[in-house]
């Protein structure tokens, strides 16, 4: 007889107010990824989170939520920025989540190895790379002394704002000259 294999965890997305996540949390969701910008048609940031069923899906969700503490509050920092934090959603976003010592620095790099390896919205690099900057502040410089990289990071500045301040060219070529930066950054 055929069993049909049983869930390893199950999930739910959903704009990220206080009460939403308190009532998913009483349903033993915990949060493991934020939106790193509002929504579209909530105006709150995107929560996701996870109930895990199997000891491999509980293993998951630490190691998630472990970068969501690590990162959590450059992410409040951009989002306040945006206006995306209601009364007291920050305090209800760090509900559950681990006490953790600061990353080491093989962390810090894995984090700034993935994303320039990969599809990862600058926004959710803010973490790492303000952490891998502070180690090493001249490898985010160009020629003239700027910092494209590490202003991003650690100004936590719009991008509009920062490619007019550093003559750029605009948004992509910000980008761009953000990745070369970090680059500069990541093990080689």
């Amino acid at each position: 007889m055929h069993q049909d294999p049983q869930p390893a965890l199950f999930g739910t997305v959903f704009g990220a107010t206080v009460d939403l996540l308190s009532f998913r949390r009483s349903l033993g969701y915990r949060l493991v990824r934020l939106g790193s910008s509002p929504g579209d048609r909530s105006g709150a940031p995107a929560a996701v989170m996870l109930r895990p069923v199997t000891a491999e899906a509980e293993a998951i969700c630490v190691a998630m939520q472990r970068e969501l503490a690590w990162n959590l509050p450059f992410q409040v920092a951009l989002l306040c920025r945006d206006g995306a934090v209601e009364p007291g959603l920050a305090e209800a976003l760090a509900v559950g989540l681990p006490s953790v010592a600061p990353p080491r620095a093989a962390q810090v790099q894995a984090g700034l190895a993935a994303y320039l390896a990969g599809p990862r919205r600058s926004r959710l690099l803010v973490g790492p790379a303000r952490r891998g900057v502070g180690r090493r502040p001249a490898a985010g410089t160009d020629a003239h002394g700027r910092r494209p990289g590490a202003g991003a990071a650690l100004d936590l500045r719009p991008w509009p704002d920062l490619a007019e301040a550093l003559g750029l060219g605009g948004v992509p070529a910000t980008q761009r000259a953000l990745r070369r930066a970090l680059s500069a950054l990541a093990p080689g």
